[in-house]
């Protein structure tokens, strides 16, 4: 075989393995070739070689989940009462001007969604927020006024608790729980009501139950709460002079009524005028008390009862008498059963007033 035809037949083989490698039935590196100059990468091994990239390089570079802290955040709420004014238990309501602060390191603006329950009006006349060091500090002045439930079943001796009822509707208790801060709420120096005495100060939690997830899709269950707290100032009724103003007409009335008994027995009819005149002041008096109290069934109440039982006795006493004096009875016995009875009845009326009044103060 001669050079030429030798050297054909090589180039003819060398063509045909070329072919076979790529189609894939031979590798590249039986012809000696390196693989990226035949354009295929390696073909798998078990050992890498040592100019493989490191595993690392497989890693993503996906950004990491923040680190997720579980359980709810615990945000500090506190109040401090700067003043008080207009208490009115017969609106049931009354006026308080106060500083309300948050100290919270949930992203939530914690005032922002705190509600005064039982506020009939509020007015905001200053608002900051402060961030530092991953805790948001927001702060609030405000006047507000209030609805109260009065408790009048001791006047002229009650004692209050005007309550502010705060509650945070952002996010339930599974996200945000309140806590007071006890240590910088209170009273200001100088807080000062008229006819009253301010007696203390509280805060204190109070969570909210409802018997619905109100729509919120990531709640199971058919409930949600809510924290929030109260706030509570004590005071107590430190005068009685409006007590005694609400008595003023029916103790007049009374009068009116003793007096018609140093009248002649034989002559009625003045008695009648004097006792009618008395009677009216009595009932016009009973009629304002619960306007003025903005209650019923108080000892106010009941002494009118009492006075106005007493005037109708001594309407009754005043027939009787009369009818005593067309029989003939002398004038001297009449004036003397007379005299009587307005001593029973005055010391009647004094002694019940006074039970009534050492039961309501006890």
């Amino acid at each position: 075989m001669t050079n030429a035809t030798a050297t054909r037949l090589q180039t003819i083989s060398r063509s045909c393995l070329v072919i076979a490698a790529s189609l894939g039935f031979l590798s590249p590196l039986a012809l000696g070739q390196d693989p990226a100059s035949a354009g295929h990468p390696p073909p798998p091994s078990a050992t890498p070689s040592p100019a493989a990239p490191p595993a690392a390089a497989a890693v993503s570079f996906a950004p990491s989940a923040p680190n997720v802290v579980e359980g709810p955040q615990i945000c500090l709420l506190g109040v401090y009462i700067l003043g008080l004014r207009d208490l009115n238990s017969a609106e049931g309501t009354f006026t308080v001007d106060f500083w309300v602060w948050s100290q919270s390191t949930a992203p939530d603006n914690i005032l922002a969604n705190l509600q005064f329950l039982n506020a009939q009006r509020i007015t905001i006349h200053s608002e900051n927020i402060v961030e530092s060091g991953g805790v948001r500090w927001a702060k609030r002045r405000a006047t507000a006024t209030m609805r109260q439930q009065w408790d009048m079943s001791h006047y002229p001796f009650d004692r209050q608790s005007l309550k502010m009822d705060l509650l945070y509707t952002g996010r339930d208790a599974r996200h945000v729980i309140i806590r007071p801060d006890t240590a910088n709420s209170g009273l200001a120096d100088g807080v000062h009501i008229t006819d009253w005495k301010v007696t203390g100060f509280s805060i204190n939690t109070r969570p909210a139950v409802y018997s619905s997830n109100l729509g919120d899709p990531g709640q199971t269950t058919g409930e949600s709460e809510y924290s929030g707290l109260i706030a509570k100032i004590d005071v107590d009724r430190a005068e009685v002079n409006g007590y005694w103003k609400l008595l003023s007409s029916l103790i007049v009335g009374f009068i009116i009524m003793l007096v018609s008994f140093f009248l002649e027995p034989d002559a009625p009819g003045p008695r009648y005028g004097m006792l009618g005149g008395a009677m009216f002041a009595a009932v016009l008096s009973w009629r304002s008390v619960a306007p003025t109290l903005g209650a019923n069934g108080t000892v106010a109440d009941t002494i009118h009862y009492v006075g106005m039982g007493i005037m109708i006795v001594a309407i009754l006493a005043t027939f009787l008498l009369s009818s005593l004096a067309r029989r003939g009875v002398p004038s001297r016995q009449l004036r003397y059963a007379s005299y009587l009875f307005a001593l029973v009845s005055l010391v009647t009326f004094a002694s019940i007033s006074a039970v009534l009044l050492s039961q309501v103060k006890s």
